[in-house]
């Protein structure tokens, strides 16, 4: 959990650096093609990550090693039809579409490698091999950019060199599954998709909320609100990390099924939200020490970033309840019903901006939590 802390405190240290290098248009810009990556990210493992946690400590190794070749084929047209989407639909270089395909795929064996190591008891590995995935290609594109001028996707290139690296020291783990003898039939592989999609629908409806934010606010209001608006997401990051170190554990515990989880859940949600108001007081008083005047907007949306946050990881541990209960459906009809009420309202709103998309995207957060907790009651 230390390691996790000092993760997100040192991202935070460089984060005012790196925006000075690249400047606010191209770090917004940035912004967005790490949002089309983290897309690509999902595409291609469809919650896989959550389905080797549970496989695994269940000792379910043929299971996992559908989910590994599932893994493969989804990866595979996942590359395919983004490079025909690429080429045809957008004007990006070849240059970019190259290197966002191979971020995408070694960021998803990144993760699918941290699933491993967490589900086997290694959360420390875990945190070091994420802590030197989000570190050390940021240091090194600031330090070489002394030097030489740099474009962000040296940035995404030291990425994937270093997921590389992490992949090959645990590799391991993906061969001990895939040697198996068990073949993986059509059936086999069929149910492991519908397992997946199962697992998958909560996690779109995250990757919505903190991702397709970011490709609609970089759309809507052009790279340089997205700036503003990714540094809020960026300091917001410091909550996230801090919730996630304590709901890795309660996640194996739901999914143990040996132990209530109701004291952990209370205290790690009433710390959440000291750490909330602490966060956004420091940053109110001590912005300017880090960031120009140019950014200060950051202040009027960063409250609401922060319960944002902090809903989805309530959010999250629900649906993982609901998940062992099988009552998942029930919380992801709730979940994609205010998704497509809120979506319609803004669309059809001429004078929406990022204040009001952002207030928009936390009531939504809250009346989702509010419907899935009182259907969970009602069930009862």
């Amino acid at each position: 959990m230390c390691i996790s802390y000092g993760n997100a405190f040192i991202l935070f240290l460089l984060l005012p650096l790196f925006v000075g290098v690249l400047g606010k248009n191209d770090f917004g810009e940035y912004t967005f093609y790490l949002s089309v990556v983290n897309w690509l990210v999902f595409a291609n493992t469809l919650g896989t990550q959550t389905k080797i946690r549970q496989l695994f400590l269940q000792s379910k190794n043929n299971k996992i090693k559908d989910a590994l070749i599932l893994f493969i084929i989804l990866s595979f047209l996942v590359t395919l039809f983004s490079l025909i989407y690429f080429y045809i639909f957008e004007s990006y270089s070849s240059k970019v579409i190259i290197t966002l395909i191979l971020l995408s795929f070694f960021t998803s064996v990144f993760s699918l490698t941290n699933a491993f190591l967490i589900a086997d008891n290694k959360v420390n590995y875990s945190a070091i091999n994420q802590f030197i995935f989000s570190i050390i290609p940021l240091i090194l594109f600031l330090l070489i950019s002394q030097f030489y001028e740099l474009t962000y996707l040296f940035r995404f290139v030291f990425s994937i060199l270093i997921a590389m690296v992490i992949f090959y020291l645990h590799k391991k783990y993906f061969i001990n599954v895939l040697k198996l003898k068990r073949l993986a039939t059509l059936l086999n592989l069929k149910d492991s998709f519908l397992d997946n999609i199962k697992i998958a629908g909560n996690s779109l409806f995250d990757k919505i909320v903190s991702q397709g934010d970011k490709l609609f606010v970089g759309v809507m209001f052009g790279f340089e609100i997205l700036a503003i608006y990714a540094i809020g997401s960026q300091i917001s990051n410091i909550l996230q990390v801090s919730l996630k170190a304590f709901l890795v554990f309660l996640e194996q515990n739901i999914f143990k099924k040996d132990k209530g989880i109701t004291k952990e859940f209370i205290v790690t949600f009433i710390l959440g939200a000291l750490l909330s108001i602490l966060i956004f007081f420091v940053m109110k008083y001590c912005f300017l020490f880090f960031f120009s005047e140019d950014y200060l907007y950051v202040l009027t949306i960063l409250p609401y970033q922060l319960l944002i946050v902090y809903l989805r990881a309530v959010s999250s541990t629900q649906f993982s309840c609901d998940l062992v209960s099988n009552s998942h459906v029930r919380n992801l009809i709730v979940q994609y019903s205010l998704l497509f009420l809120f979506s319609i309202f803004m669309y059809n709103f001429e004078q929406l901006d990022i204040l009001l998309f952002v207030q928009l995207l936390m009531l939504m957060t809250v009346l989702t939590n509010m419907f899935n907790f009182a259907l969970r009651v009602v069930k009862k």
